[in-house]
């Protein structure tokens, strides 16, 4: 008998437009540190097993996502390091840890549930 585990639970995550801009601002605020291009991000994913296409990347990262997906949040989400807060333009993030452990944290950046005090 083959035993195979299933995650069933799906985010049911509402966001915003801001949100949305916040989301990019993260992707943005860690390529910039890691000096990665959206390219690069998208190498590392692939290298990783990913099989999300550059041009998604790209829009994630440029806050163009209509309405974000699951599964692009997830792939994503192990390469972004933690935002501690974020005000205007000004992305503070922790480089020691990334949403590898918990993608449903990244994807809530772009919700109505974020907020600068719950957010690492």
């Amino acid at each position: 008998m083959k035993i195979v585990a299933v995650d069933v639970s799906e985010a049911q995550i509402t966001y915003t437009p801001e949100g949305i801009q916040r989301l990019a601002k993260a992707i943005k605020a860690t390529l910039k540190l890691r000096g990665w291009s959206e390219r690069e991000l998208h190498r590392q994913m692939q290298a990783a097993g990913s099989t999300i296409a550059l041009g998604t990347v790209n829009r994630y990262a440029k806050g163009r996502p209509i309405n974000p997906k699951n599964e692009v949040l997830r792939e994503i989400a192990p390469f972004i390091y933690r935002v501690v807060s974020i005000d205007g333009d000004s992305v503070e993030v922790d480089p020691s840890r990334t949403y590898a452990d918990d993608w449903i944290a990244f994807a809530k950046i772009g919700s109505t549930e974020f907020s600068n005090s719950n957010s690492h």
